[in-house]
C-alpha cells in the first residue's frame, strides 16, 4: 500500500512538473509570437509559419490572428496618412505663385479676346486650388461635383464633343449634396471612365452620375457607355478592391484604371470603415458602372 503511495505520489509530481513546463513552454510560445509582431513582422501569414505559433492552443492563435490583422490595418491607415501628407507638403510650395502666374495668363488672354485659353487657365486654377485648399481633409459632394465640371470643361477643349456628361440626382431635402467625403473621391473615378471608356470608343459615349440617399448612406455611382472591359480584368480588379490590396504602377507605364480606383477606396475605408468603399460592374462593348457607398455625414 505503501509502495503504491509512494508511486502515485511520484507520477503526480511528474505530471505537475510537466504542466508547469507545458505552461512555461506555451506562455514563453505566445511571447515569441507577441515579440514577432512587435518587430514588426505584422503578417499573419508570417505569425502563422512560426514555430511558437505552432504550439499554442486555438484561442491565443485567434487572438494573436486579430491582433496581426489591427497591426496591419493600423500600418496601412499610416502609410496613406503619410502619402496624404508629404503630397499636401509637396502641392504646398508657394501655392500663390502659381494662383498668380495663371491669373496672370488668364488676364493677358482676356485682353487678346482669347476667350477659350482664359476658361482653360480659370479652370485648371479653380482645379488646382481645390486640390491645394483641401488636401487630405473633406469635401462636400456638391464640392467635388463643382470640381468635376472644372475638370471636364478642359477635357471639352481637349476632346470636344466626343463624351456627354449628366447628373441624376435624388435629393428631396437636400442632405446628399451637404454630404461630406474625402477630397478627390469623384473626378479620378470620372477620370477612369473618359480616359479608360468613352475616349477609346469610336463614337465617344455618356457618363452619368448617380446620386441617391437611401438610409443613413448616400450612394454614387459613375455609369458610362464606353467599351467596357473583359471579365478577367473586372474579376481582378473587384478582387483586389474587395481585398484592400495596393495595386502596384508598373514601371515605365502610366496609371493604370485600377491604381485610382483603388486609391479612392481605401481612403473612404480608412476615413469610414470596411463597410463603405467602392465597387465595379462591367461588360465588354457595354460599358462600365463604379459604385461608391459612403456614410451619410452632413
Amino acid at each position: 500500500m505503501k509502495y503504491i503511495f509512494v508511486t502515485v505520489s511520484f507520477l503526480l509530481a511528474l505530471l505537475i512538473v510537466f504542466l508547469y513546463w507545458k505552461s512555461r513552454r506555451r506562455n514563453n510560445a505566445f511571447f515569441q509570437c507577441i515579440q514577432i509582431l512587435v518587430n514588426g513582422e505584422s503578417s499573419a501569414e508570417l505569425l502563422e509559419q512560426s514555430k511558437p505559433y505552432q504550439i499554442l492552443p486555438e484561442t491565443e492563435k485567434k487572438l494573436l490572428e486579430n491582433l496581426a490583422f489591427q497591426m496591419e490595418e493600423t500600418s496601412r491607415a499610416s502609410v496613406l496618412k503619410k502619402e496624404a501628407e508629404l503630397h499636401a507638403l509637396q502641392n504646398q510650395i508657394n501655392p500663390h505663385f502659381l494662383y498668380n502666374t495663371l491669373e496672370v495668363i488668364r488676364s493677358r488672354a482676356m485682353k487678346q479676346n482669347v476667350s477659350d485659353v482664359a476658361e482653360m487657365v480659370e479652370s485648371l486654377a479653380m482645379q488646382f486650388r481645390y486640390c491645394i485648399n483641401n488636401t487630405g481633409d473633406m469635401a462636400t459632394l456638391q464640392q467635388e461635383l463643382d470640381h468635376v465640371k472644372n475638370y471636364l470643361l478642359i477635357q471639352r477643349y481637349r476632346l470636344g464633343d466626343r463624351f456627354q456628361y449628366q447628373e441624376i440626382i435624388h435629393d428631396p431635402d437636400g442632405t446628399a449634396l451637404k454630404s461630406h467625403m474625402p477630397v478627390m473621391t469623384l473626378q479620378p473615378i470620372i477620370e477612369n471612365s473618359l480616359m479608360h471608356g468613352i475616349n477609346p470608343k469610336i463614337d465617344g459615349g455618356t457618363i452619368t452620375v448617380r446620386i441617391r440617399v437611401r438610409g443613413e448612406r448616400l450612394h454614387l455611382v459613375v455609369e458610362d457607355d464606353g467599351i467596357g472591359m473583359p471579365e478577367e480584368t473586372l474579376l481582378k480588379m473587384r478582387r483586389q478592391l474587395n481585398d484592400n490590396i495596393p495595386v502596384q504602377k508598373e514601371k515605365g507605364k502610366s496609371a493604370s484604371n485600377g491604381i485610382a480606383m483603388q486609391n479612392v477606396n481605401q481612403r473612404i475605408k480608412v476615413y469610414f470603415g470596411d463597410q463603405y468603399g467602392v465597387d465595379i460592374t462591367s461588360t465588354e462593348g457595354v460599358g462600365t458602372s463604379v459604385f461608391i457607398t459612403l456614410p451619410l455625414a452632413v
